[in-house]
């Protein structure tokens, strides 16, 4: 599962993964703001070869950079 969410009052986004490692589910909670390109690689290493990659992915992708286009970069 991928999230995106406003941190309240501060103009930031945080994107929580939640990939399933193993058996449990594991969360990563991470500012594209500071890590910058490093959270799009990661969700492509993590998503890439997944169904949500479609569904979650790109859209995930326009808003953190305020597309509305839907496309692959």
């Amino acid at each position: 599962m991928v999230v995106l969410e406003s941190l309240a009052g501060t103009g930031h986004k945080l994107i929580r993964l939640r990939p399933k490692v193993g058996e449990k589910l594991e969360e990563i909670a991470m500012d594209p703001y500071v890590f910058g390109v490093h959270i799009i690689v990661q969700l492509i290493l993590l998503f890439k070869q997944s169904s949500a990659w479609e569904s979650e992915i790109w859209p995930l992708c326009d808003q953190l950079h305020g597309s509305t286009k839907g496309t692959p970069y």
